[in-house]
């Protein structure tokens, strides 16, 4: 039973180290070998955006977890609660992992970056970086969401575009 927690907590930090990097190549010169293509400052500014959504995002669920694991560890906890909080604590995870190989896909498609978190009321919310964005995109986008999310799941995209 404890051995799912440390293993959880692995995938999380090594998702927060994943924001972390990307904050840190957001931040980097715009010299650097990795600066974006067509790196204007106002491109910079929606990675760094994203970067910091995806940070906020993480310290909040990063925040259910401890709380979940304090009250696993109370002495005063029943064995079904235990089971139960360690249920909350996959399910944390396993959307984690969902909304980072959903970004990573759609980045695969050619999209410059994108930023994908599923909010309490079971939408999706997609935010992509691009200059171009046809139906046919959403559709696919929305398909591979989808067989992530769950049918129920609304798909809900919002395009950013690169040049202003």
């Amino acid at each position: 039973m404890f051995k799912k927690i440390k293993k959880h907590r692995l995938s999380l930090l090594l998702l927060a180290m994943v924001a972390m990097l990307s904050v840190y190549y957001v931040l980097m010169p715009q010299d650097g070998p990795l600066a974006p293509v067509g790196g204007d400052g106002d491109t910079n500014t929606r990675y760094q955006d994203f970067a910091e959504m995806r940070l906020l995002i993480s310290d909040e669920r990063n925040k259910e977890v401890a709380l979940y694991e304090a009250k696993i560890t109370e002495a005063t906890v029943s064995l079904n609660d235990i089971e139960e909080y360690i249920l909350e604590i996959e399910t944390i995870s396993t959307l984690t992992e969902k909304e980072v190989y959903l970004e990573s896909v759609i980045v695969g498609l050619g999209f410059t970056d994108t930023l994908v978190y599923l909010d309490e009321e079971n939408v999706l919310n997609v935010s992509l970086l691009t200059d171009s964005f046809t139906k046919e995109e959403y559709v696919e986008i929305a398909i591979i969401a989808k067989e992530e999310f769950g049918l129920d799941t609304i798909v809900k995209l919002n395009t950013i575009k690169l040049s202003s």
